[in-house]
């Protein structure tokens, strides 16, 4: 509900495990007179909830963070807070907003708070389905300029880099992010033993503020040309110095240091079970419905018809178009084959998958897999023989690359005469991670 003259307030919501997460803005029209602080009951009109209060006065129990637009002027951020006197308030790095500051309010003008408060009747406990829910990216470049092409997945984590203007490093999940997800910045001061929110930090750094165009801090938003895909925004100084817009404290203080690192958390609500958010939002489902890219369980297979000789002796047979092309994540893979030989001679057959290379006959190309411990078997003429790869292999990629498969015809009878051979084969890979 509104709290102010000259102002238009809307909203929206949602439920996040056992809190709710708001998102308030605040249209200006004129000069406000009121407040900006918002009470328990204009926070949740119509909602018929309260707040999980605790037992400590003046307890900040919800945390997030505001934005500010004074139109065509600058632009300012800032923390939020929902305390357990049941205010929600806005804060600058030395107090709290008022109608005077960081700017005169006016016609245009708007602030706008995205804030997470735990709920009385909310409760954590339920039974999620079968999908990974939590995933965790990260950017490895620690230079000190914009890079959106080094992806690293995982908790471990990277260190801060010794940044002396803002900063963007872009970070990719595997898969991708749904509207019922949530994204979080995270760090570290003990060397991962623990992990928090950059909101609850209280002297390393702060979130991403911009105070009359000095920027502080860390913060990350999606990107709309790739569902995977956050960029993430270093300030010019990691915290502010005590002064408005005033030079702050430096990354240089805690970058390169392995106590320090950040790290971008996704987690997936997942769906409770009996009631799926989607049909494809749990992966194992009987919809019978092709698993979308990027999910686990995704398959992907090349066929072909017909391998072609590259050579006379010792040669590799590509099979026609027989390449895939994997993006990051963990894969199981397999190559397998059936061949009608046409030759009098008797050589043998390996069968290898190759990754570095999806052109067809570079027999040579990238790493070779079962080039050693493959399946050999003998052939003889007009005998049809069903060979695979020695086993299924398990491979991680961090970016995407190409596999192609390929089988490799030699002996000492090759000069008996040897005619391509007629053969079926497929090449495939199914998404564990």
């Amino acid at each position: 509900t509104v709290s102010l003259t000259n102002t238009t307030m809307s909203g929206s919501w949602r439920r996040v495990g056992d809190s709710i997460e708001l998102r308030i803005n605040f249209l200006f029209t004129g000069t406000p007179v009121g407040s900006m602080r918002l009470t328990e009951a204009q926070v949740f009109n119509g909602l018929g909830i309260t707040a999980k209060l605790s037992g400590i006065s003046g307890e900040t129990i919800g945390s997030g963070t505001w934005k500010a637009t004074d139109a065509g002027v600058a632009n300012y951020t800032g923390v939020a807070q929902y305390r357990n006197d049941g205010f929600l308030i806005m804060l600058t790095s030395t107090a709290e907003i008022g109608l005077g500051g960081p700017f005169t309010i006016g016609n245009g003008d708007q602030y706008t708070v995205q804030i997470v408060i735990p709920v009385v009747s909310f409760s954590s406990n339920s039974i999620e389905g079968a999908r990974a829910v939590e995933e965790y990216a990260w950017n490895s470049s620690t230079t000190d300029a914009a890079d959106t092409t080094s992806f690293g997945n995982g908790i471990s984590g990277v260190q801060f880099g010794s940044f002396t203007l803002q900063r963007q490093k872009r970070v990719r999940f595997q898969t991708p992010i749904q509207a019922t997800d949530r994204i979080s910045m995270e760090f570290t001061s003990n060397s991962g033993i623990t992990w928090s929110p950059v909101e609850t930090s209280s002297t390393a750094l702060i979130p991403y503020q911009n105070q009359n165009g000095a920027t502080y801090g860390i913060g990350c938003e999606s990107i709309t040309a790739n569902a995977t895909d956050v960029d993430v925004y270093f300030g010019t100084h990691r915290s502010n110095g005590g002064l408005y817009g005033a030079v702050g404290n430096a990354w240089s203080g805690i970058a390169a240091s392995n106590q320090y690192r950040w790290r971008v958390r996704k987690v997936s609500g997942g769906s409770t079970v009996g009631y799926p958010i989607s049909t494809r939002n749990v992966i194992g489902d009987t919809s019978g419905t092709a698993v979308p890219a990027g999910y686990i369980g995704e398959r992907i297979e090349a066929v072909s018809s017909a391998l072609t000789s590259t050579a006379n002796a010792d040669v590799y047979l590509d099979a026609a178009g027989m390449s895939i092309n994997l993006t990051a994540g963990v894969w199981l893979v397999g190559f397998d084959v059936s061949i009608d030989t046409t030759t009098t001679a008797s050589p043998t057959c390996n069968v290898a998958l190759r990754t570095g290379s999806t052109v067809v006959g570079n027999a040579v190309a990238g790493t070779i897999f079962g080039a050693t411990a493959g399946i050999s078997v003998g052939l003889s003429r007009n005998t049809v023989v069903s060979i695979s790869a020695a086993t299924t292999y398990k491979v991680s990629i961090r970016s995407s690359t190409g596999l192609s498969g390929g089988v490799r015809i030699y002996g000492n009878d090759l000069t008996a005469g040897l005619t391509n051979p007629d053969s079926q084969s497929v090449i495939w890979a199914v998404r564990i991670a």
